[in-house]
């Protein structure tokens, strides 16, 4: 708007275009044409605005003439924010607020606890993040933390397999003393169950060779014979089944103990653990029971048919329902992995620790059954090599095959070599699985905000 006299009005010196900037080119930050420059008056001794002369003056605040304020509809640009200092030319784009001086990503908060790309939204997991706990003005941020075994980050199948052998060398008392103790009795109860079930059974072996156990009645005197023996056998095996079960608890809490950097004696594992003892005895077979379901229908199945004598129907069921139970036999294995850890470290039921683990393992089942089938090939590996090697030097040892089973020294060198073996791969196993329900939950649920949390409070 023009003053009274018609004179167009006196351009003050904070006003004027960034430097560089062609007279008649738009403001361009709002997407308003900037105003046409100012013609002094006749015979006016004013500097233009536009002259290179001109002193140059930085953006203006809001509502300004020279900077218009954005559309309602359109977001502020750069040039529309505060104010400069006098003196200070417009910065480039992007400088309107320092990076490490505004709020920068990931340095607002303490690195690895805020939503980093990788870390805090594990979708996102697998994309390089060099910078994902932003640049520190004096030191470079690591990675992620490390307190004990592991990173605080998901995992890879070889920081899995490297932190269970870490657990193991970190916290040996708990790992391989308290399985050793374990195992070892429980190797030797089958040792001698093993032992009493042969040297009953090697003469009814040895008469029926020689043809002393021809007729029915010394027959069934051996069916008898062996079918209390199975039953003992049994018995021994579930004995076994149970304290193992009990011990891979115990050496899961000692393993996510060892993730924070605590070391756990066995006096603490037990004070930690006693109390979901009787839970984990009444999973694990409630487990055994799911797995195991899809087999013995099967095989009831099959016999079913053949004792029908329906051939085909037979062949049928013992191909296809043969391989449809194998396939639900790993399906409700892998669902159900996580339950055990779950219920040992969250402490719950059991039915909410069954669901737990099905939760926990729903879209990371491929993942888990790839794992933990490698860990079990792996396992059979060593337990094969340790107890195959001692049993064929054994046999170099035995006149005939009867004689070597109910052998003192073999059975006590198997025995031997079961024990090796068994204190061996158990702790391994139970780190395996440890670690498994770690990286998925730090995958889904940010689990290492708390693990680091937990981890500071240790130091």
């Amino acid at each position: 708007m023009s003053g009274p006299t018609g004179t167009p009005p006196h351009v003050p010196d904070d006003a004027g275009s960034p430097p560089g900037a062609e007279p008649g080119a738009p403001a361009g930050p709002t997407g308003v044409p900037a105003a046409e420059p100012a013609v002094p008056a006749a015979g006016s001794t004013e500097p233009q605005v536009n002259s290179p002369q001109a002193p140059v003056a930085p953006p203006t605040e809001w509502g300004q003439p020279q900077v218009p304020p954005a559309p309602a509809n359109q977001a502020p640009r750069w040039g529309q924010y505060a104010p400069q200092p006098p003196g200070y030319a417009p910065q480039p784009p992007g400088y309107g607020q320092q990076p490490g001086y505004g709020q920068q990503p990931g340095y607002g908060r303490a690195p690895g606890y805020g939503q980093q790309p990788g870390y805090g939204q594990y979708g996102q997991y697998g994309a390089p993040t060099p910078s994902g706990f932003g640049p520190s003005p004096w030191s470079p941020a690591p990675l992620a933390p490390r307190p004990g075994i592991i990173p605080l980050r998901p995992l890879s199948l070889g920081e899995i397999f490297d932190g269970a052998f870490r657990a193991i060398r970190t916290n040996p008392k708990v790992m391989f003393g308290l399985s050793a103790i374990v195992v070892t009795i429980t190797a030797v109860i089958q040792a001698v169950a093993s032992w009493a079930f042969l040297s009953d059974l090697e003469p009814t072996l040895l008469g029926t060779t020689t043809g002393a156990a021809s007729d029915l009645a010394d027959l069934n005197a051996v069916l008898s014979d062996l079918t209390g023996q199975v039953v003992a056998a049994a018995g021994v095996q579930t004995i076994s089944y149970i304290v193992t079960t009990i011990l891979s608890g115990l050496l899961i809490v000692a393993v996510s103990q060892s993730v924070i950097g605590r070391t756990a004696g066995p006096a603490q594992v037990w004070a930690a653990t006693k109390g979901q003892v009787l839970r984990l005895l009444a999973l694990s077979f409630l487990l055994l029971f799911l797995v195991s379901a899809p087999i013995v229908i099967w095989l009831v199945l099959t016999f079913a048919a053949v004792a029908a004598e329906q051939w085909g129907l037979a062949a049928l069921v013992g191909l296809a329902g043969g391989l449809a139970a194998v396939v639900a036999l790993f399906f409700l294995l892998t669902r159900t992995l996580l339950a055990t850890p779950a219920l040992m470290l969250e402490r719950g039921g059991i039915a909410a620790s069954i669901r737990r683990g099905w939760t926990l393992t729903r879209g990371a089942f491929w993942r888990v059954l790839g794992i933990y089938l490698l860990t079990s090939i792996l396992v059979s590996v060593v337990t094969g090599a340790i107890s195959g090697s001692v049993s064929i030097l054994l046999q170099f040892t035995a006149t005939d095959p009867v004689s070597l089973l109910t052998s003192p020294a073999y059975i006590a060198g198997t025995t031997l070599a079961q024990i090796v073996a068994t204190t061996l791969t158990t702790p391994f196993t139970a780190g395996v699985v440890a670690l498994l329900y770690v990286d998925v939950r730090m995958r889904t649920e940010g689990l290492d905000v708390e693990l680091a949390r937990a981890a500071e409070e240790n130091a």
